[in-house]
């Protein structure tokens, strides 16, 4: 409950850092490139179209940090429920697209592994961890 409780932590910061400069969830995920491309796109939407502008860039910049898809991909319910549904080969394929690096890739799903492993050992009884 504790890790919930830190991603809703970590969401909270990624949602005051949107306010402050477009992108930078994406920058805090250490997705160098598309949160840099955010940010400039928010500022130019900020001045084009106003403050309207820059919310959106800034709620496609968070929605792909926090779900792995796109703003319109998420209203159109075009995207995974968790991003963990996605097929590796896709996630690896955007995740090359966004400029990430073998190593982060890999530490990434190392991570989702880690997580998934966890997730499917606490709900079994002690009995059943040695089953396992």
């Amino acid at each position: 409950m504790q890790e919930n409780g830190e991603q809703v932590v970590k969401n909270g910061v990624k949602i005051v850092d949107e306010l402050l400069l477009p992108g930078t969830s994406l920058l805090l995920d250490g997705k160098i490139r598309p949160g840099m491309a955010h940010s400039a796109v928010g500022l130019l939407a900020g001045v084009a179209l106003g403050v309207p502008g820059a919310m959106l860039v800034a709620a496609n910049a968070l929605a792909q940090s926090v779900t792995g898809a796109g703003l319109i991909a998420n209203l159109t319910n075009n995207s995974p429920k968790n991003p963990r549904d996605v097929n590796l080969a896709e996630r690896v394929a955007v995740d090359v697209a966004e400029g990430m690096t073998y190593e982060e890739i890999r530490e990434d799903i190392l991570e989702d592994i880690e997580d998934l492993y966890h997730e499917a050992t606490a709900d079994k009884t002690p009995h059943q961890k040695d089953a396992v």
